[in-house]
């Protein structure tokens, strides 16, 4: 796996999930481009839980990196796909009105929950926001290095500068 470090690819997924997070894939383009999301607090993935890929509602949670296809993710446009089910990230509306909203696994519909800017903290992080509701991607910090932590949405972008809510990606 490479870490991914340069400008060139950051400035690209800042743009939107494109870059590395390419362009949406079909049978007439090439392969879509498999990426592992690290914590920047812990260095764990983000993980589906492998006991629910056949259903919506997959639990997202932190876990130690390895090469399971429930660990590598690849962006379609503004939504990202887990290699082992296909099915997107999204946060849960039934409690988007709130901080620590869930984030799943469900069927993509390319809805706002499921759409998810880039934003480059450095040369080497960002941070995930929820075009829905305008949070980031964040683990919840009272658990950080336990596996199973929860992956959830918390806070705003334009504020946050907890690692819990900062990411490194590897190209797999």
């Amino acid at each position: 796996m490479t870490r991914i470090a340069n400008s060139t690819l950051l400035l690209a997924a800042s743009v939107s999930l494109a870059g590395v997070f390419l362009a949406p894939s079909s049978p007439a383009q090439a392969a879509p481009t498999y990426f592992q999301l690290h914590n920047a607090y812990n260095g764990k993935c983000v993980d589906a839980d492998k006991n629910m890929l056949a259903h919506n509602g997959t639990r997202l949670q932190l876990w130690d990196c390895h090469t399971g296809d429930n660990q590598l993710w690849y962006a379609d446009g503004e939504t990202i796909r887990n290699k082992a089910s296909g099915r997107c990230l999204d946060s849960d509306t039934q409690t988007s009105a709130w901080p620590g909203t869930r984030v799943r696994l469900w069927d993509c519909s390319g809805a706002a929950q499921q759409q998810w800017q880039t934003e480059m903290v450095d040369g080497e992080r960002i941070m995930l926001v929820s075009v829905a509701t305008g949070r980031v991607l964040d683990a919840d910090r009272n658990v950080l290095f336990q596996n199973g932590t929860e992956v959830q949405t918390w806070g705003d972008w334009h504020t946050s500068e907890d690692l819990n809510q900062q990411w490194f990606v590897t190209v797999s």
